[in-house]
């Protein structure tokens, strides 16, 4: 019992740094706040006169401090999260379609597009500016920080782009929060328009899941990643956000998997 509570000590910075990311938006600063007030009452125990049992433990914890410290320098400055994204890439399809559907990727807490959203919406436009598909749907999720901020800026980028306006099909709606719901709400709109199959615009890290998704949802699905398999390695702008999302579609799969939403 003791070995494995060392073990979690010294393990547990390491996982909480890599945790805290794939928690709520509106959550990560509690827990960031938690784990921060946790080692500074850890730091403050080691100071005290205790038993050795408890001095064990701190020095434990102080040692998982630094082996945190250590991955967080690998995991910003190496493509870790490229490498662990390979096995979910999917090939971009050379197939037309029905319709494309981008998943448009959220905004930033003032409202901006986020950049993984540019590259989504641009390839998508790209797409239907190739004749890949005679319509373009582009879903757009709501937020609990930003409500339907999402839907606003990506109006706004296909009118700066000239995309003509009956090309062009924004769904919106605030069941949109997850990949799930989402995939419902959009095959719901894509059916209702007689269209079977489509070319799915998203990250190259979250293609596979989505795939799954629509395709156990009755859709016919061609992947049409806005990343190449190459271009996982830097997608997100930093090496930590290209573990985090790396991090988010393992788990994700593995969630879905449980749930037999794929």
């Amino acid at each position: 019992m003791k070995t494995i509570l060392n073990l979690i000590l010294l393990f547990l910075p390491a996982f909480t740094m890599i945790a805290i990311p794939q928690t709520r938006v509106s959550m990560r600063p509690f827990w960031a706040i938690a784990f921060v007030l946790f080692s500074i009452g850890m730091v403050i125990a080691g100071r005290l006169k205790n038993t050795a049992v408890l001095q064990n433990f701190v020095s434990r914890y102080m040692y998982g401090l630094a082996l945190g410290m250590i991955f967080t320098l690998i995991f910003a400055n190496f493509p870790v999260g490229g490498f662990i994204s390979q096995p979910l890439y999917l090939d971009h399809s050379d197939e037309t379609a029905e319709a494309i559907l981008v998943l448009a990727s959220g905004a930033t807490f003032a409202g901006d597009p986020a950049l993984s959203g540019y590259q989504r919406v641009l390839h998508g436009i790209e797409l239907l500016q190739k004749n890949r598909a005679p319509v373009l749907y582009i879903s757009t999720g709501n937020s609990s920080i930003n409500g339907y901020a999402e839907s606003q800026w990506v109006a706004s980028l296909t009118k700066m782009l000239k995309v003509e306006a009956e090309q062009v099909k924004i769904l919106v709606s605030e069941r949109i929060t997850t990949t799930k719901t989402e995939a419902e709400h959009a095959v719901e709109k894509l059916k209702a328009a007689g269209i079977g199959n489509i070319l799915l615009v998203t990250s190259g890290t979250h293609v596979y899941r989505s795939k799954l998704v629509y395709e156990k949802l009755g859709m016919k699905v061609f992947p049409a990643p806005c990343h190449s398999r190459k271009g996982l390695y830097y997608s997100m702008g930093h090496y930590l956000r290209s573990l985090n999302a790396a991090v988010h579609e393992w788990v994700g799969l593995l969630y879905y998997r449980l749930k037999n939403f794929i």
